[in-house]
């Protein structure tokens, strides 16, 4: 909850609040609207725990003094310790997430996909119950039955976060309180219908109130620190107060389970009484956060924006309150407001100060500044302050690869799809070592791009230009490309370890997405023309609205196989290369309409959506013409496509996103790209293209007819003759034998039995978990059947399990990168044909993302319970994943 001038707050019985409009500055609103003075009789009603007598709060619960009947303590599982400077934190809800019931739940079923995503630290909403639904008007604090669930729901969540090595902070409301009774003048001043965890009452009265809020009119001492209009300000000056408040947080820790805290509001006490909050809890090496809202200063001088470049005033008062509170670390609001100027304005000089520093707290006090895209109140349904929407993965390429304490927002991850991308960033993050205090080297701040190194071993670049002259990180350096989008890359030097002392170089093996060629990704504006990103309902939509594609609308409508694939149910996915009407013209009207049709699906890419920034040098793609082709290559730094004909073209406008999720994309072309030979409008060169069924080329690409296995011939005949007995053995216990049958189809990915021993050896001779181990052998599979030739440097290939391996090519080698950062795999014979689908042989274990953190450890005893316990348990899973996954 953030304030700074308060604007007009008017009384909104149950919480309601007018809708606005997103702006430029941040909303200087007091969050939420209601007050706990305004009909509270009303409110108390239909509050969570403050029910009428008989009402049973949401999610279940004892009523309103639930704190006297809670369940007993049980021991909490401890994770692994972790120093502070290496958090990487989550937001764990929004703003309107009290209306999925019970969060608490929706929460617990994504712990695996925080852990894969490497999350040291969920913070998840106030958690006692709330006059308002959101949990920022407490009244009694031990009763934990709130709009996002109940007690038990989370203590049980709060357990099985820290059992998955995730620290659950809560968002503490300290600076406030509503009251139970009012007092003789009709004020909501007295407190006595809340009990703490050993049944005792909580009798507060008047003089927790401090004697200057003007609306509750208190006895205690004077505010602190801000005025909050909204309810009673707390007497933090009070030992009474003070001491029932650190009883409270302690019972939070012990028994419930939260080893951090938010502070709500932290501007309105005092620091020193933060610091003795954060003393007589949970003590020094703890991740604390503080939302103090800080006034940025705006002017009208600056090009087409108005915050000023120098923000020393505001960072300085950040800097005051961490040197008196000592152990907390506050949220970074010059950072947030000075990078989405920068992004949305191209103007990234702003991201230097004067001394060559980052601009925000950052740059002076980067171990206490915890950076952040938006949080439920700048984004989310407020969006009182949000990130430019389109520049999203910008915030999040700049904040995960520079110092700071990074906070991720749920609503980006799991609601807007963002996750691959995110989690992509955050590995880069631990498997390069930054944190909090890494050094940032600022190389270059121009207007329209920033170059950064960080901890020597990461480099960043943002914005539009192409040309970073000698800052290009180089290949013969050690440098390679670990993460991409619109507008920034990012690389990665590192050094490789094979397990022995032969290390990669000499294997011949690539670094992490080494093939992602230089050229290639930094490819942000070249030859993109106008590349501004934009969003549609539909391919159609597009066609029918652009003057320049009426050509092709027309050629569309009267394709009904092209016309499915691109208004399909659900909306487009993939990519379509749209040529222009000058296109079509110099390609002339002597088309039948066999031809018209094939050309149309040679120009459609299913599959995941292919963004300007992420098209590589030899990049194949196969179009819904299956099995032609397109290639992407890049001549003179421009890039171009390739057609089957050996014609080019260029994209004149890119990255057209469809739909809100953004499953699809278009390309507009200036030249049309053709499947075969069109002179003399026959039926396609030799008879290839036959008719298309769109709900074949639904299905997936392929390898041409007569490339696959014999008939009736299954997977297990093709690996017995590979000599691949070990997948043979492990298919066989595990009953899957009929899943490699002359029934399957698409591409798998088969360890040799070296590789399998070495995960063995690995693994200590440890057991299998079958449920694990097929999610992680799924990552061998994909649903496409793909020749090794159509496999290009840079491509990404979607798993049967969700995942992304990356192909790789080097000195005439196929390489294949897994997520978890281990050394690629070389595919050693490729092509042999299985069924109905390709087996390539590969001489390592590919491990998805969610391995990565566990890792394969060295022999041990397994632990029978706890943390290590369970890591050997995870560790034991890593070769059932290993042969399950091909057979599903």
């Amino acid at each position: 909850m953030h304030v700074s001038t308060l604007a007009a707050v008017a009384a909104a019985p149950g919480g309601a609040r007018a809708a606005r409009a997103p702006a430029s500055r941040p909303r200087r609103l007091l969050r939420p609207l209601v007050r706990c003075s305004a009909t509270v009789s009303e409110e108390k009603a239909g509050a969570a725990g403050q029910g009428a007598a008989g009402t049973e709060p949401p999610g279940g619960g004892n009523g309103a003094l639930a704190g006297a009947a809670a369940p007993a303590a049980q021991q909490m599982p401890q994770p692994p310790e972790l120093p502070v400077n290496k958090t990487v934190c989550m937001e764990g809800f929004g703003w309107d997430s009290h209306k999925t019931k019970p969060w608490y739940k929706t929460v617990e079923a994504k712990i695996p996909e925080l852990q894969a995503a490497g999350i040291t630290h969920l913070w998840l909403p106030p958690p006692s119950q709330s006059v308002s639904a959101q949990g920022y008007l407490p009244g009694q604090l031990y009763n934990l039955n709130s709009q996002y669930g109940n007690e038990q729901q989370l203590r049980e969540l709060n357990r099985k976060l820290r059992e998955a090595g995730i620290r659950p902070v809560a968002d503490i409301v300290i600076n406030h309180r509503c009251a139970d009774k009012q007092d003789e003048n009709g004020v909501w001043n007295k407190y006595g219908d809340d009990v703490d965890h050993n049944g005792r009452p909580i009798n507060w009265d008047k003089w927790a109130i401090t004697s200057d809020d003007p609306k509750f009119r208190g006895t205690g001492g004077k505010d602190s620190g801000d005025d909050y209009e909204a309810a009673p300000d707390l007497d933090h000056h009070n030992p009474q107060l003070r001491e029932s408040l650190i009883d409270w947080l302690n019972w939070l820790k012990t028994d419930i389970g939260f080893e951090g805290w938010r502070f709500d509001f932290i501007r309105g006490y005092a620091p020193e009484y933060c610091r003795e909050y954060c003393e007589k809890t949970l003590g020094g090496d703890t991740f604390y956060v503080g939302e103090y809202f800080v006034d940025l200063h705006w002017n009208g001088e600056r090009h087409c924006s108005d915050l000023d470049y120098n923000q020393d005033a505001a960072r300085q008062r950040l800097c005051d309150y961490i040197k008196r509170a000592e152990y907390t670390t506050l949220f970074d609001f010059p950072t947030k407001g000075i990078l989405q100027e920068a992004v949305k304005h191209t103007q990234y000089d702003r991201l230097k100060d004067g001394q060559g520093k980052a601009p925000g707290l950052l740059g002076w006090w980067p171990e206490k500044a915890c950076t952040f895209v938006d949080n439920h109140d700048t984004g989310s349904t407020q969006q009182h302050w949000p990130f430019p929407s389109k520049h999203v993965m910008l915030g999040y390429a700049y904040i995960l690869t520079h110092p700071g304490i990074p906070c991720l927002f749920w609503e980006h991850h799991f609601d807007w799809g963002l996750a691959a991308e995110i989690d992509n960033l955050v590995a880069l993050r631990q498997r390069a070592g930054i944190q909090a205090d890494s050094k940032l080297e600022i190389l270059a701040a121009e207007h329209d791009m920033y170059v950064a190194r960080i901890n020597g071993n990461v480099t960043i670049k943002m914005g539009p230009r192409y040309d970073m002259g000698n800052l290009v990180p180089r290949k013969e350096d050690g440098w390679a490309m670990a993460a991409s989008g619109k507008d920034f890359a990012v690389w990665e030097k590192q050094a490789w370890q094979t397990g022995s002392s032969q290390s990669i170089a000499d294997r011949g093996e690539p670094p992490a997405m080494r093939a992602l060629v230089l050229a290639v990704l930094l490819a942000l504006a070249a030859g993109r023309g106008s590349a501004a990103q934009r969003n549609a309902g539909s391919v159609l939509d597009v066609l029918s609205s652009s003057t320049q594609l009426s050509t092709l609308n027309k050629y569309v409508q009267k394709s009904p196989a092209a016309k499915k694939l691109l208004d399909a149910a659900g909306g487009f996915q993939g990519t379509f290369f749209a040529p222009s009407n000058a296109a079509f013209s110099a390609l002339g009207d002597n088309l039948s309409d066999k031809q018209l049709q094939d050309i149309l699906l040679y120009h459609i890419v299913p599959g995941p959506p292919a963004a300007y920034n992420n098209l590589n040098d030899g990049q194949v793609f196969i179009t819904a013409l299956k099995p032609k082709t397109i290639t992407a290559k890049y001549e003179e730094g421009r890039l171009i496509l390739v057609d089957e004909e050996g014609n080019t073209a260029r994209i004149t406008n890119a990255d057209t996103t469809i739909g809100r999720a953004q499953y699809g994309v278009i390309h507009e072309i200036d030249e049309v790209l053709l499947p075969y030979s069109v002179s003399g409008g026959g039926s396609g060169s030799n008879g290839n293209s036959g008719a298309v069924d769109a709900a074949d080329i639904a299905g997936g690409a392929g390898a041409a007819d007569g490339e696959l296995g014999t008939p009736g011939e299954s997977v297990v005949d093709v690996l017995t003759a590979a000599n691949l007995t070990s997948l043979v053995e492990v298919a066989t216990l595990a009953g899957l034998a009929e899943e490699l049958g002359p029934g399957f189809t698409g591409t798998l990915f088969a360890p040799s039995d070296e590789a399998v021993d070495a995960l063995l050896e690995e693994l200590g001779g440890a057991g299998l978990d079958a449920a694990l181990a097929r999610e992680i052998l799924l990552y061998h599979v994909v649903n496409d059947t793909l020749k090794s030739s159509q496999l290009s440097g840079g491509q990404l290939l979607t798993t049967a399990g969700g995942g992304i391996i990356t192909a790789m090519r080097q000195d005439g080698l196929l390489y294949l990168q897994d997520a978890a950062g281990r050394p690629a795999a070389l595919v050693t014979e490729a092509d042999l044909p299985a069924a109905g689908g390709l087996v390539h042989v590969i001489d390592r274990v590919l491990l998805p993302r969610k391995l990565a953190s566990t890792g394969v450890p060295p022999a041990q005893p397994a632990a029978p319970s706890g943390a290590a316990g369970r890591a050997a348990g995870a560790a034991a899973a890593l070769l059932a994943a290993l042969l399950v996954a091909a057979l599903a």
